[in-house]
């Protein structure tokens, strides 16, 4: 996405990157993150994911509708967000890492 941004609106942005990050956390909770609001996240609690990843991704999530649904995003969050997104899947395989020993 940081390669591409440029080329890209920021609710598209947001779209993008919620979209993989809902993906990546289905698949590694068992959860339909997929369909998903980000209230419904919040509410989620999967044991399969560290507290504290799936309460910023839910908080990132919620960042995300509000870009895409309500414009409140020019952009400048958009590098923050990408940051954010890769703490949280450096967590969540940190957490599994540490199941796996």
């Amino acid at each position: 996405l940081e390669s591409a941004a440029a080329e890209f609106r920021p609710e598209e942005l947001w779209a993008l990157l919620s979209k993989s990050l809902r993906e990546y956390l289905a698949a590694r909770s068992r959860l339909p993150y997929q369909a998903f609001t980000a209230r419904e996240a919040r509410a989620a609690s999967p044991e399969a994911l560290p507290p504290e990843a799936a309460e910023e991704a839910a908080d990132l999530l919620a960042e995300g509708e509000a870009v895409r649904f309500a414009r409140s995003d020019r952009g400048a969050g958009i590098p923050r967000a990408l940051e954010r997104s890769r703490e949280i899947l450096r967590s969540v395989e940190e957490a599994a890492r540490d199941l796996l020993r």
